[in-house]
């Protein structure tokens, strides 16, 4: 007996030494995560309902209370879990501290790897963790709810009930990731699982001894309040009901916990002064977390009248008229700094020739510039392109539900291959050609004329990512590493990048700094004066789904390049583009053979959202 005694007590010693370990992990990707909460919060559309509902209030500091109050939670999580760990190892309380540590990555407390910026392969690595940390926190908590307080499951039925429900979950979960029309399985299959715990735990509640009850009434408390939770969430009640319920029940886990160590469930119980300050440490770091994003989102305020220059700039816009490249044409046509002169559109990638014209047209009506010509190129990439899917295509096309008028605007005869190199000709050194879609276009041109990138003074392009992750996973899923406008025409890529022209590269590793998000959104929905202000405003009002995270202004940020620099911080790389088909085709990758180029590599985005705002509305 004393041997299994022995042997039970050095396998509880193993398990919270390993669980220790664990906790350190956990706490790192924690830290890791935090600068993509206040991102993840806002993209939560249960989140954004809540604001909707709640009229007159500021929508920035709406995010930074949930954020700021999910974080705290999160850290409250790891806190308890950690004191559970420092007493004499027992299941249920390795049990309780193994749900803790992981389940703030279920719930998202902590932020979304998705939404961080850092490598390609930093994001990868945080994005496997956070995925395995989930997973274990969902099957933890799950277990926690069969087997508290002692690690055993009572009443014996219910194990089969247990292990099939914790593998539907799981089996679920897959499929939802392979099928979208799956979620259902996972919601009854949760439902069904949870409902079954709760019923065990009542049951052995019922059934145990007035001290343990005194013991295990928070955790019991909690429990109960799932089924109460559960309908709220899942009937959609009320959005901001669900969002405080849901954080009500987070919060309750830990302390309910605590409170049954506290008690003596466990053994010896924990200090309640270091409880206590390990809660205030909690806060505090939450709070300073808090306060530096509240910091860094203030509204910046950007003077009109200095908007202007005493020669404005001569561009030339050369586009695909994706969602992103409405605002730059709107910054370009309507800042007093620029001289717009041209407009080609790239039919290879997102919309078709007739529906960029058209919309180009459409747009430049709106913003009430003076005749501009249009015209496109041709509607194939050089061997290997892969455009964007079909539905992304025809939403292009259809300008996202918006409507435009040309007013009488007609395309330019000339080939866009043939309106670029005229209107480069026509005034040599001075034009700046600001590329916001696959380089098709541009690449066409050089081939006809070589000297032709000689005579520009700038290219900026919206391209590639060198550092930071691809995003073409929906058109080429084995490609982690590449960026639409590159990977729709690599080889045009290459052409210009090693052309001799004067660069500026604006990766993904600058523009996943600047989202669009829904503070922008309210700010420009309470501050539209212009037409273009109004249309910008009506877009998003109609593609919500934008605001919901992943979607960002790419394009809009290489057109605000030509005016201020500033905006982003720059170095200088020797660039080259795989052309070879495979996982990689369309890589950015910096090599010593590469062509020298200035890269932006970060942007400020109070500043680009302040600036874009008050060019949308200068008149």
């Amino acid at each position: 007996m004393s041997t299994i005694i022995q042997s039970t007590n050095s396998y509880l010693l193993q398990a919270r030494k390993t669980l220790i370990a664990l906790w350190t992990l956990t706490l790192l990707i924690a830290l890791t995560l935090v600068p993509s909460a206040f991102a993840a919060t806002q993209a939560d559309w249960q989140f954004n309902e809540a604001v909707r509902a709640l009229s007159g209030v500021s929508y920035v500091p709406m995010t930074a209370v949930a954020a700021g109050v999910g974080l705290a939670i999160g850290g409250l999580m790891l806190a308890t879990a950690a004191l559970l760990l420092s007493r004499a190892p027992q299941p249920g309380a390795l049990l309780a501290a193994l749900a803790l540590m992981t389940f703030p990555f279920t719930a998202g407390l902590f932020g979304n790897s998705d939404l961080t910026s850092y490598t390609a392969l930093g994001n990868g690595l945080l994005g496997v963790a956070t995925t395995i940390m989930s997973i274990t926190g969902g099957l933890s908590l799950l277990a926690l709810l069969f087997l508290f307080p002692d690690g055993r499951i009572y009443p014996t039925r219910l194990r089969i009930i247990a292990l099939a429900g914790s593998l539907l979950v799981v089996a679920a979960i897959l499929i939802t990731s392979l099928f979208e029309e799956g979620w259902w399985v996972s919601v009854i299959a949760l439902l069904v699982t949870v409902l079954s715990g709760v019923v065990g735990q009542a049951l052995r509640y019922r059934a145990a001894a007035p001290a343990q009850r005194h013991q295990m009434i928070g955790v019991f408390i909690t429990i109960l309040a799932v089924p109460i939770y559960l309908p709220i969430g899942m009937l959609a009640i009320s959005p901001l009901l669900t969002l405080i319920s849901g954080y009500t029940l987070l919060v309750m886990l830990p302390i309910g916990l605590y409170l049954a160590a506290r008690r003596g469930l466990w053994g010896e119980p924990p200090s309640p002064r270091l409880f206590a300050g390990a809660a205030g440490i909690v806060v505090l770091v939450a709070a300073v977390a808090t306060g530096l994003w509240w910091r860094g989102n203030q509204a910046v305020a950007i003077d009109l009248a200095a908007l202007g220059t005493p020669e404005p700039i001569p561009v030339l816009l050369d586009a695909d008229m994706a969602m992103d490249d409405i605002g730059a044409l709107f910054y370009l046509a309507q800042h007093p700094g620029v001289d717009l002169r041209a407009i080609t559109v790239n039919g290879v990638a997102f919309a078709h020739c007739e529906g960029g014209v058209r919309n180009a047209l459409g747009l430049l009506e709106v913003a009430g510039a003076p005749e501009i010509p249009v015209s496109c190129g041709r509607e194939e990439a050089y061997p290997g392109g892969i455009p964007a899917p079909a539905d992304w295509r025809k939403s292009a096309d259809n300008l996202y539900g918006a409507q435009v008028r040309t007013g009488g605007r007609e395309a330019d005869e000339r080939s866009a291959a043939e309106l670029l190199a005229d209107t480069i000709q026509a005034a040599p050194g001075e034009i700046v050609v600001v590329a916001i879609g696959p380089l098709t276009n541009l690449a066409e041109a050089f081939q006809a004329d070589p000297t032709l990138a000689s005579q520009i003074k700038e290219i900026i392009i919206m391209g590639g990512a060198v550092d930071a992750p691809g995003n073409v996973a929906d058109g080429d899923p084995a490609n982690r590493v590449a960026e639409w406008n590159f990977i729709a025409d690599p080889v045009a890529a290459d052409i210009v990048l090693a052309s001799g022209a004067p660069i500026t590269l604006v990766p993904l590793d600058a523009t996943n700094d600047v989202p669009f998000t829904r503070s922008f959104y309210e700010r420009l929905r309470s501050g539209a004066l212009t037409r273009s202000a109004v249309f910008t405003y009506n877009l998003m009002y109609m593609n919500q789904w934008w605001l919901n995270g992943g979607m960002y202004w790419w394009d809009t940020l290489a057109a605000t390049l030509v005016t201020d620099p500033e905006l982003v911080t720059v170095e200088e790389m020797a660039l080259d583009v795989i052309t070879d088909e495979g996982p990689e085709m369309g890589r950015t990758v910096e090599t010593p053979s590469g062509s020298s180029m200035q890269v932006a590599t970060a942007a400020d985005r109070p500043a680009f959202e302040a600036l874009f705002l008050a060019v949308l509305n200068h008149e």
